[in-house]
């Protein structure tokens, strides 16, 4: 009879074991699955933030090729304007030149009359 409550004894002993296992594998499951969820949420991260980073790259990359088109526009203007100032310059010279000119012809025919005029008698 004590030999069978002894070996009844060691058989609960293994059940307690065993059901302690048991437990303690369920728990390492648990475990393994929220480590699992967790890797996949930090996937799913580094996915979405790999995706804004790609978006927002091509979003600047449209920035640039814009600007860069800007400022062609721009040089090809400053080119014509630049041109325009040039052109404008050179009239503006011959201009002075051609007031100068008559100027100097105004003031050559008023001296003449002046020295063609007799003089008055004081």
């Amino acid at each position: 009879s004590s030999g069978i409550n002894a070996e009844y004894g060691e058989v609960k002993v293994v059940k307690i074991e065993l059901n302690d296992r048991k437990q303690e594998n369920e728990m390492l499951s648990v475990e393994k699955e929220d480590e699992r969820k967790e890797k996949v949420q930090l996937q799913q991260l580094l996915d979405t933030l790999s995706h804004d980073s790609e978006t927002q790259k091509a979003y600047l990359e449209t920035q640039c090729e814009d600007l860069e088109k800007d400022i062609q526009r721009l040089q090809k203007e400053l080119e014509i304007v630049t041109d325009e100032n040039a052109t404008f310059s050179k009239e503006l010279s011959s201009t002075r030149d051609e007031v100068t000119y008559y100027k100097k012809k105004g003031l050559e025919k008023q001296r003449r009359e002046l020295l063609e005029t007799p003089k008055r008698a004081l």
